[in-house]
């Protein structure tokens, strides 16, 4: 698979997407009936929920490349290399514990990727085709395949790759960053919507 993946749980998605359009409806409305004070404060509210909405919703994923994971949540950001990966799972949302500076092990928990749906038919069975016919290139299919997660499936695949490049290992760390810039825009947005009144 050449290029990033980027996995968004479809849920996160059609919430944000809902928050987005009330923002613009509320938006239009205030526009079209309120004052210039009650617009700008009426601004910088749709502004402080469509941002919130965007921070909580949208911005959650989990990015998988060739030379590793970046699971983007609320508050962290985690550049984990396949080096430092050592296990993960996909449940509800995919879990990793990995290796981080001095020998510490990480754990992170990506709640933006989609996880495994719990009694969902097989689509393949559902369409009449062969069970294991979304395995990637190179994957064998198997009566699981069409059953497990987008998530599982791209790290899988990408992690294998990873390995075939690298037959001997590579020690590697993975970091964590502070995600602080959005969340210092919704406070702000939401001060001056107070100090507006």
């Amino acid at each position: 698979m050449p290029g990033p993946v980027t996995l968004r749980s479809g849920g996160n998605v059609v919430v944000a997407v809902a928050v987005w359009v009330f923002c613009a409806v509320a938006l239009v409305d205030g526009i079209l009936r309120g004052t210039p004070s009650y617009i700008l404060r009426d601004v910088l509210v749709v502004a402080a929920v469509s941002l919130a909405g965007w921070l909580v919703f949208f911005r959650p994923r989990l990015i998988v490349r060739d030379e590793g994971l970046t699971m983007i949540n609320l508050i962290r950001t985690y550049h984990i290399p396949f080096g430092s990966l050592q296990s993960w799972k996909v449940g509800g949302t995919m879990q990793a514990e990995f290796r981080l500076e001095g020998d510490r092990m990480g754990k992170a928990t990506s709640w933006g990727a989609p996880g495994v749906r719990k009694q969902r038919p097989a689509l393949s069975s559902v369409m009449g085709r062969n069970r294991g016919s979304f395995a990637p290139p190179g994957m064998a299919g198997s009566a699981n395949a069409d059953l497990r997660s987008v998530t599982e499936l791209a790290v899988e695949h990408r992690e294998r790759e990873w390995q075939r490049a690298h037959p001997q290992g590579e020690e590697t760390v993975a970091r964590r960053t502070w995600n602080w810039l959005p969340g210092a825009v919704l406070v702000v947005l939401i001060l001056v919507r107070v100090a507006v009144g």
